[in-house]
């Protein structure tokens, strides 16, 4: 069991749930300062600071695409059942700041993911 560690309430705390498999819930369970923290990034687009219950923090971000381009994204769902083993990874959509470039973006298979996109 994990050790209980207290968070101090003006510190977000946000745990963000992938739903295991098909038409089950994504949840997000926060504090307020992390409730706040969330109205911060979708209103302003700017990472967040954020904590999960042990402590362990990180920033948030919010990423908006081209519904063309999320559509083709690798799924979230947890369960191995309902994962789908190709997709385009995060990693491979241009960062913010980049045009989309269609011809930029490109399928992965798990065995070739490190791999180089083609040119």
């Amino acid at each position: 069991m994990m050790p209980t560690i207290s968070i101090p309430d003006d510190v977000p705390l946000v745990h963000l749930y992938s739903p295991p498999a098909w038409h089950d819930e994504q949840i997000i369970v926060c504090n307020e300062a992390g409730k706040a923290a969330l109205l911060r990034l979708i209103t302003t687009g700017q990472p967040q600071g954020v904590c999960p219950a042990d402590g362990e923090c990180g920033e948030l971000f919010l990423v908006v695409l081209a519904t063309d381009v999320a559509n083709k994204l690798h799924v979230p769902y947890t369960d191995e059942m309902a994962q789908h083993k190709s997709g385009l990874y995060l990693s491979d959509v241009p960062q913010a700041n980049e045009q989309l470039d269609p011809s930029n973006t490109y399928w992965v298979d798990e065995e070739d993911r490190d791999e180089t996109p083609p040119a």
